[in-house]
């Protein structure tokens, strides 16, 4: 099967150019719980979050592996949680997109 690309606004596409020889793959998308962003975790493990204006708005660092989990805190806005292969747990704050505290399994 043949997948399309397309460009997100943002500083940092998450699908490089055509020509570029690595292409970043979007392992799982959430909405978040408000509804006003979308969060996927991305195979260059990062963790990416647009506004529905298309427009990235944070990216979390701290995963050494492909993550494949992305929970947002149900009634505390402003922390996400993640898994990922190496192992980790990572909460977050969305709004500076820094770990609060890291779990290791």
């Amino acid at each position: 099967k043949q997948w399309y690309q397309r460009r997100v606004r943002g500083d940092q596409p998450i699908v490089p150019d055509r020509d570029s020889k690595e292409q970043v793959i979007v392992n799982f998308v959430q909405w978040s719980v408000d509804e006003g962003r979308v969060i996927a975790s991305c195979s260059d493990t990062s963790i990416r979050m647009w506004n529905l204006r298309g427009e990235l708005v944070q990216t979390f660092l701290g995963h050494h592996d492909d993550s494949y989990f992305i929970q947002e805190h149900p009634r505390v806005p402003d922390v996400l949680a993640t898994g990922g292969h190496d192992g980790q747990i990572i909460m977050w704050s969305m709004s500076t997109g820094q770990p609060i505290h890291t779990f290791l399994n």
